[in-house]
Parts: structure tokens; C-alpha cells; sequence
């Protein structure tokens, strides 16, 4: 029986400046609202918040990305295929499940490739909530992360893959690529930039240490805004004699 894997992201919440508004407040604004209420069009596909309840010491939620256009077709095994016909409100729910701790103001996020993602969860509360500002998911690169990171003596590869919704903004405050490469882009729906950079087949080569924590820190110190993500991948050794 094949084993799933479950991965988690985790965000501080950053509420804007001088508001008295808290974002379990909030939570609990939009859990009061009811049918098409709950409800935000965004340009691409509309987000509804399907599910949230408040437990002794933390809240736990759901919130669904509705697909409402380029719907698969059901195919059978023998290879017909037809096609989904589906009423004129109705989509297909991409779920992103959730958990916000209060006491610590972090939200967990199951990573779903499919599903809404975090700055969109943000913008969708901001949004619903009525919050004056801009509410802001911080990424939490775990301690554990920090460590090894940090304990590396040869950084070997280096993977980053940065995405935004027709503003290439994040592209230069990462530092990703020239303005003449950014500007080839124009004002695409979704542009991606991926970058790799590795030794290759230079065993005892690294990458430059104090530009690979740099290039961490300038990643993970930008706020998200909605629609962006950004993924990094780094490998490397703690010593000669360890394997990647």
C-alpha cells in the first residue's frame, strides 16, 4: 500500500498597522456569513471558505478554490470520454485545508499544488473581513530548516521557481533576473521564472555560502502578495564524508 506524504507550510500573520482587528475576529466574521455571501471573485476562479471551526485553543478550516472553467471530461477505461456538464454556479473545489493558533498568530497550510494558494488565502480574509490594509502571510521556514541550512559547508544545487500574477514586481525584489529578461514577459497571466545553478559533476565544488544564506533571507523576509508563490529547493553537505 504506497504511502502518502503530507506537507505543511506555516505563516506568521501580520495584521496591518494600528488595527484593532484581530485575525480569529475575522475568521469568525466570515464563518458568520452564509451561502453565496462567503463568496470572493478573483479574476482567475471565485473562493469561498467551506468549513471553519473554533476548538479549545486553535481554529480549523477549509477553503475551496472553485474551478469553473477548462473542466476535464470523464473518461472510462475502455477510452470513451464525455463531458462534465455542470450548472452554471457550479465548479470544480479545489480544498486547501488550514489550522490558525490565536496564542501564536502562525496559520498551517496543507500544501496543495491545486488549491488556493496562501497569499490568495490572504487576500480572501482581507477581502471578506473588511480589513483596512493589507493582511500579510509571512512564510516560517522552520528551525529545523534554519539548522541544516546553516550547517552546511557546500552548498551543491540550488533550485528556485518564483510566480506571479501579472506583476513582475517579486522577480526584482528577489533579484531573480535582468529587467531585460523580466520585461519579455510583459503583463502574462502567470509568469514563472525557475533558476538552477549547481556544481554539476564537481563533487567537492559549493556554491558561495554567504550569497546562498543572502539569497534565503531576501526570499523569505518579502511579504507574499496574493497570487505570488515561491519554491526553494537547496542541497548540499555538512562535511566531505556526508551524502547529499
Amino acid at each position: 500500500m504506497a504511502v502518502k506524504t503530507l506537507k505543511f507550510d506555516f505563516y506568521q500573520i501580520q495584521m496591518p498597522p494600528n488595527t484593532a482587528v484581530t485575525f480569529d475576529s475575522v475568521l469568525n466574521t466570515v464563518n458568520a456569513f452564509h451561502g453565496t455571501a462567503r463568496v470572493h471573485h478573483t479574476q482567475d476562479y471565485p473562493i469561498r471558505l467551506q468549513f471553519l471551526e473554533q476548538r479549545t485553543d486553535y481554529f480549523v478550516g477549509e477553503i475551496a478554490k472553485i474551478r469553473m472553467t477548462d473542466i476535464p471530461p470523464k473518461i472510462r477505461t475502455s477510452g470513451e470520454t464525455e463531458e462534465i456538464i455542470l450548472d452554471a454556479d457550479q465548479g470544480l473545489g479545489e480544498i486547501a485545508t488550514f489550522l490558525y493558533c490565536p496564542r501564536i498568530r502562525v496559520i498551517v497550510i496543507q500544501r496543495n499544488r491545486n488549491a488556493i494558494t496562501a497569499s490568495g488565502i490572504a487576500h480572501y480574509f482581507q477581502h471578506k473581513g473588511n480589513i483596512e490594509g493589507e493582511l500579510i502571510f509571512t512564510p516560517i521556514l522552520q528551525a529545523e530548516a534554519y539548522q541544516r541550512i546553516a550547517h552546511l559547508q557546500q552548498y551543491q544545487k540550488l533550485e528556485l521557481e518564483v510566480a506571479a500574477p501579472g506583476n513582475a514586481q517579486i522577480f526584482r525584489d528577489v533579484g531573480m533576473a535582468p529587467e531585460a529578461v523580466i520585461n519579455l514577459m510583459g503583463a502574462a497571466p502567470r509568469a514563472t521564472i525557475s533558476c538552477t545553478l549547481s556544481t554539476g559533476h564537481d563533487r567537492e565544488g559549493s556554491l558561495l555560502r554567504d550569497r546562498v544564506t543572502e539569497l534565503v533571507g531576501s526570499v523569505f523576509r518579502r511579504p507574499l502578495n496574493p497570487g505570488e508563490s515561491v519554491k526553494l529547493i537547496i542541497s548540499g553537505k555538512q562535511n566531505p564524508d556526508d551524502a547529499k
